[in-house]
């Protein structure tokens, strides 16, 4: 369905044909993000605030309301990307009005006061949820240790010193890096590709994207728990280990595995710790897959749990993660549930394309869904029992745990590895 075109610069188009309506989206994307340069974030967050030498802010907004389209920005550690969506029939003057702010973005130093204060006060907001702090911050620490994608991010005083110039600089070289663009909409190709060519402002050779920081996955060599103490009554507790580097041939036994396993209200974990003993009252477990063929899979297990009861949910849990329950009527259920899942999951729209880039980064030509729906129905039990045994059985982890220190066992906890206290500020860098 996806046609690779290319514009000017030689840069490429992946082109998906809208045949529903008469509206288009458009994404200009760069493989670099806060790896690559600290500052890169803030500088595409800072765009949606500001104007042109012939629009303000407010004005900017009303002209792209006028023509029907709007666009919007997204940054990560490794990529970033500014997009344009609306009415079709607009497309040409949308672009142009997207290209000037682009190429003509004005400073505004009290949009950028306004922006700095956004990110701290987002900041102190992150460290009073228990969301972020165990499945982002304390994951973070988990896979990579102190220094992480997590905590690379700029400092209050990097943060107060920046320039408006400077991150408009920062934005206007956005398309000066090698980059790709992905078009959804109902222009034909060589309509697109002659748009393009004439309103697409990019210099006379592109710039390579700058070298990321790297950071290394930690082997799971030894049993470590971390713990964060915080004022709270329950307890949260996530085991993790580190497994193979991505492979795409585990992946279907990884989905039926999870399924059966740990993955739904049905799963043995959760029938066994929730549902039968009363050990959490939040728990599942399963086999994750990376959104990168050079990164790994992880053996994952939650538990949400009174305080009180976390030697036993402890123990639950280790016991499920090296003993597996073997149930057919379970095992069949799971696999009609994923079956029943693939075949009403609907991929479509601008989300094909994106679908597309998820698998390419995979280093998959096709989307993986396929192999999953094939081999499903000759899977057996004893199939999903091996790869408990290959992947889970005796694995080494690490256990970070989220609660009032006063409040948990830490002579059961420290069975589990040796004990290391962190801060807040350990794992949040700042």
């Amino acid at each position: 369905d996806i046609k690779t075109l290319k514009i000017k610069n030689n840069i490429p188009v992946n082109y998906l044909l809208n045949t529903e309506n008469n509206t288009f989206d458009l994404y200009y994307i760069v493989e670099m993000g806060d790896n690559n340069d600290k500052k890169i974030g803030a500088a595409v967050d800072y765009l949606q605030y500001l104007g042109t030498s012939k629009y303000s802010p407010s004005e900017l907004q009303q002209e792209f309301y006028k023509l029907g389209c709007s666009f919007s920005v997204f940054n990560s550690e490794d990529q970033i990307y500014v997009s344009l969506s609306g009415l079709n029939d607009n497309f040409d003057k949308a672009v142009q009005l997207f290209e000037s702010l682009l190429t003509d973005a004005q400073p505004n130093k009290e949009a950028l006061d306004n922006l700095v204060d956004g990110i701290l006060k987002k900041r102190e907001d992150a460290k009073l949820s228990k969301q972020t702090i165990l499945f982002a911050a304390m994951t973070s620490f988990g896979k990579y240790g102190k220094k992480s994608p997590f905590t690379n991010i700029l400092s209050e005083a990097e943060l107060k010193q920046l320039k408006p110039e400077e991150l408009v600089s920062l934005v206007k070289g956005i398309t000066s890096y090698e980059h790709k663009v992905l078009y959804y909409g109902p222009a034909k190709q060589e309509q697109l590709i002659a748009s393009l060519n004439k309103l697409h402002t990019v210099p006379a050779a592109l710039k390579p994207v700058p070298a990321p920081v790297k950071f290394e996955e930690l082997d799971t060599k030894d049993n470590t728990v971390y713990i964060v103490n915080y004022d709270m009554k329950q307890a949260e507790i996530m085991m993790m280990s580190k497994g193979e580097t991505y492979n795409k041939m585990s992946v279907p036994q990884a989905r039926i595995f999870n399924e059966y396993f740990g993955g739904s209200m049905s799963s043995v974990v959760f029938q066994d710790m929730r549902e039968s003993k009363a050990l959490a009252y939040s728990v599942y477990s399963n086999y994750s897959s990376p959104s990168k063929k050079e990164r790994s899979h992880y053996v994952i297990a939650y538990i949400g749990t009174q305080s009180d009861k976390l030697p036993e949910a402890m123990a639950g849990m280790t016991n499920l993660l090296n003993n597996m329950p073997e149930s057919e009527i379970l095992f069949n259920a799971s696999k009609d549930a994923v079956i029943q899942q693939l075949r009403t999951e609907r991929i479509t729209k601008s989300d094909i394309l994106f679908n597309y880039e998820k698998a390419t980064k995979l280093g998959l030509d096709y989307d993986i869904r396929k192999d999953i729906f094939e081999k499903l129905p000759t899977m057996t039990m004893s199939e999903v029992k091996a790869f408990h045994g290959k992947y889970m059985k005796d694995k080494k982890y690490t256990v970070l745990v989220l609660g009032d220190k006063s409040k948990l066992d830490i002579n059961s906890l420290s069975k589990y590895g040796k004990i290391e206290y962190l801060t807040l500020e350990d794992i949040f860098g700042y």
